[in-house]
């Protein structure tokens, strides 16, 4: 009789704090809230009242796994058990996890990514991340089975042990009432329960698994992994409310956890993948990677941190610059334009959201990169793995913009050329691995001619490689009613010979210098003159580097990032292309601005007035003769404003253009000598 009168005893968070500190101070308490005399776990099946707070606190926590991460998942600091504040790939990562969307057919919610994969750089806090989201599901849900297999039995027994921090430092309201606790798992009163083991090649699963989390699944031995991984996924994959997650560091390319990362980022299995670098973390700059390379290792570092599948593999964009860049991509959005032409709304051309190409100012000017398939590649193209994804043909669309006198200024001790005030900005991709050259072709065309109105407005200037594919592309984009033979860029395909005329070819050939170009492009993305939006794009970026000697894409296709580093540094040194950015500058509606840009260029000529052959002709936009690339050729008037030639002077006093002409408001700043804050 006395069992059920005390098994009938409603508990509330005032009656466990007073029992608690009872017993601090020295006093027998009843322990039957708490499990096995623990103070800090609960029993099983406890009756409990919530506050009205409570209750809202708990509707919360059971609705946003973010909130309840946030305020209630504490973890062991120097300084005791403190909330962690989330940074944002942890947060990212939560989502992937925990998003749920309504399924009409079962009538219940399941999981929106329903497989995952994870390549995580070593010390980002993934493992409070992950025991933080496996609290969630375990206290939010009943009869929730999780599985969690590690390549060693000491990280399964790490991450149960962190998992049981949370449940001990949680408020006893929302505390999970505890039927069997240990070191590698534990089974909750509400039905929820998880397992934990090292792989092994006989593993098997005879009852529903919701959530399997494979940790370090790169470094399961490989006479093991095949077959752990055919006896595990086929029961996952038979019920549509499991998911699977798998997290690693990179261990090379010969591996079930390779040869599914591929998979997820070709789009070749249905994993959703996500990559977090080293250099999201706080305080990992370049300075701090330089230094670890020293302490750990090139080869380990490149594995560990850099997340590189090859570990002689090294990455060409530096860490400051991909920091720089996270912050500002998104994902690519269609944009339905109102213009009557079929390929404007191709469902593989993707737009900058906060770019409007129903709306294009007359005055921009935009620079389009062509990078086209080459079927199968060579065998230094493909990945090292069995499959070989299709190549995509990928157009990438930058709007020219003026660069800001900041970044002109800051970098005018090392150079101040016409190029270097300008900067591009991404704002529109098309890529597509399902048509041919033909089709991008057609797409390029109507971007040109119908969307930016190239032949009113001289308005586009395109880089097209020239492979084996460029001449078919060429051919259809000719095609197009309003084609402009200024359009696409034209290039010397052979270096020049000395005292051979030689014809330039629409188009370019990577043959040459692409490492030089390449490594150009880099710093172009140091000193931010080229802005990248485009999350696609930059995920390949990431994985632009070294193998053997060459430059491509490690583990992933190249279509976008090559084009970056590749082509805009091929079209800024070439001279009609140089022209057309200063015509564009000259022209520009602020006056002001490109008063001050001058004045820039200007006192940059002064002060190096001893600079270099080489940088003197790219000032002046000089060839090696001496002549002015764009007008060679001419042998009677090499002046770039002289009659005929059909460039209009920017300091003719007839064009109302001159900085230093009456009609504009501004001095000569060298009327009365140059300033004392420039001697």
């Amino acid at each position: 009789m006395a069992d059920k009168e005390r098994n009938r005893k409603v508990y509330t968070t005032e009656i466990i704090n007073q029992l608690v500190k009872d017993r601090s101070e020295g006093y027998d308490i009843d322990f039957s809230p708490f499990f096995e005399r623990d103070l800090d776990l609960r029993a099983p099946n406890v009756t409990f009242k919530m506050t009205e707070w409570e209750y809202q606190e708990y509707l919360k926590c059971f609705n946003d796994p973010l909130y309840f991460i946030k305020n209630y998942c504490k973890f062991k600091v120097d300084n005791g058990y403190k909330l962690v504040k989330l940074r944002d790939y942890q947060e990212e990562m939560i989502h992937l996890l925990c998003d749920e969307r309504y399924s009409e057919e079962l009538g219940l919610y399941v999981p929106e990514n329903k497989n995952v994969i994870i390549c995580a750089s070593r010390q980002i806090g993934k493992t409070t991340t992950l025991c933080s989201i496996i609290a969630h599901k375990l206290i939010f849900n009943t009869s929730y089975a999780t599985l969690l297999v590690a390549n060693a039995e000491k990280t399964s027994i790490e991450i149960v042990s962190k998992l049981t921090e949370i449940f001990r430092n949680l408020p006893y309201f929302l505390k999970p009432g505890c039927l069997s606790f240990g070191k590698t798992g534990m089974k909750l009163d509400n039905g929820s329960q998880i397992f934990s083991s090292a792989t092994t090649n006989t593993a098997s699963i005879g009852f529903t698994i919701n959530f399997v989390l494979l940790d370090e699944f790169a470094h399961v031995p490989e006479n093991i992994v095949n077959n752990f991984w055919r006896s595990i996924y086929p029961t996952l994959s038979s019920s549509d409310i499991s998911q699977c997650a798998i997290i690693s560091t990179p261990n090379g390319t010969t591996n079930k956890y390779y040869d599914i990362w591929e998979g997820s980022i070709s789009g070749q299995n249905s994993f959703k993948n996500m990559k977090i670098e080293y250099f999201r973390v706080p305080g990992r700059g370049q300075e701090w990677a330089d230094q670890m390379r020293k302490d750990f290792g090139e080869e380990e570092f490149a594995q560990e941190f850099e997340l590189q599948f090859n570990k002689n593999s090294k990455m060409l964009m530096k860490a400051e610059s991909a920091e720089y860049i996270y912050r500002m991509v998104t994902t690519f959005v269609n944009k339905h334009i109102y213009i009557q032409n079929q390929y404007l709304n191709d469902p593989c051309l993707v737009w900058y959201p906060n770019f409007d190409p129903n709306d294009i100012d007359p005055t921009d000017k935009f620079l389009m990169l062509v990078d086209l398939a080459e079927g199968n590649g060579d065998d230094d193209e493909k990945f090292t793995s069995k499959k070989r994804t299709p190549d995509y043909n990928s157009i990438n669309i930058f709007r020219v913009r003026l660069n800001s006198l900041a970044n002109i200024r800051r970098y005018s001790n090392t150079s101040c050329k016409i190029t270097d005030c300008f900067r591009f900005e991404q704002i529109g991709r098309y890529s597509c691995n399902t048509e041919d050259e033909i089709q991008a072709a057609r797409v390029c065309s109507a971007l040109c001619y119908n969307l930016f109105k190239d032949d009113e407005r001289d308005s586009v200037r395109i880089a097209l490689e020239m492979n084996f594919n460029g001449k078919s592309f060429f051919e259809e984009f000719k095609r197009h009613q309003l084609y402009s033979g200024a359009t696409i860029v034209r290039t010397y395909h052979t270096k020049p010979i000395p005292g051979e005329k030689q014809r330039k070819r629409y188009g370019f050939k990577t043959t040459q210098n692409k490492e030089s170009y390449c490594i150009k492009g880099n710093k172009m993305l140091s000193k931010n003159r080229i802005i990248i939006h485009c999350k696609d794009t930059f995920e390949q970026m990431k994985a632009f580097g070294y193998i053997r000697g060459k430059l491509k894409g490690i583990a992933c296709h190249d279509d976008l990032s090559m084009p970056v580093f590749n082509h805009i540094p091929r079209m800024i040194d070439e001279a009609s292309f140089v022209s057309w950015l200063q015509d564009y500058l000259y022209m520009h509606k602020d006056q002001g601005m490109v008063y001050k840009i001058n004045d820039i260029i200007q006192r940059w000529a002064m002060d190096n007035p001893d600079m270099s052959d080489e940088n003197f002709a790219a000032l002046y936009g000089l060839n090696d003769a001496g002549s002015n690339m764009q007008y060679q050729g001419t042998t009677e008037k090499l002046s770039p404003y002289a009659e005929g030639v059909g460039v209009m002077s920017p300091y003719s006093n007839q064009t109302g253009l001159s900085p230093y002409a009456d009609q504009i408001s501004y001095s000569n700043p060298y009327s009365n000598g140059i300033p004392a804050n420039y001697r």
